[in-house]
């Protein structure tokens, strides 16, 4: 159990336009560190990441775990976290797609519009 006082985030976070091609807002924010950001000289630790995906420990799990099996960053031997020595194939479109999402507004996504209930007589 948390103490009330324990400010982190439960649950899913609410999606901002620039998150929705990727599901998640922390799918696209650790994916910016691995693809855009320049790598630390002795790669990144899963804390860092996570510091940077702005969620609790473990919560980029998952998909760290995909992009491990994408090959957009690999584990070291020293346990840290770096960009492979050949990016793959498909690093090259997520790039070009964190750029052009980079430049949507950084807003909520308005909810449909719903239809007036209307009780039948």
């Amino acid at each position: 159990m948390m103490a009330r006082t324990d400010d982190r985030r439960r649950g899913s976070r609410r999606l901002h336009l620039p998150d929705w091609p990727y599901g998640a807002v922390g799918r696209r924010r650790l994916l910016e560190e691995l693809l855009l950001a320049p790598p630390p000289e002795d790669g990144w630790t899963k804390a860092a990441l996570e510091g940077r995906a702005d969620t609790k420990p473990g919560g980029i799990d998952g998909v760290l775990a995909g992009a491990l099996e994408w090959e957009l960053v690999i584990r070291s031997a020293d346990g840290s976290w770096r960009p492979p020595d050949v990016a793959p194939r498909i690093a090259t479109p997520l790039t070009e797609l964190l750029t052009l999402t980079r430049l949507a507004a950084d807003r909520p996504i308005a909810p449909l519009p719903k239809r007036p209930y209307r009780r039948k007589a």
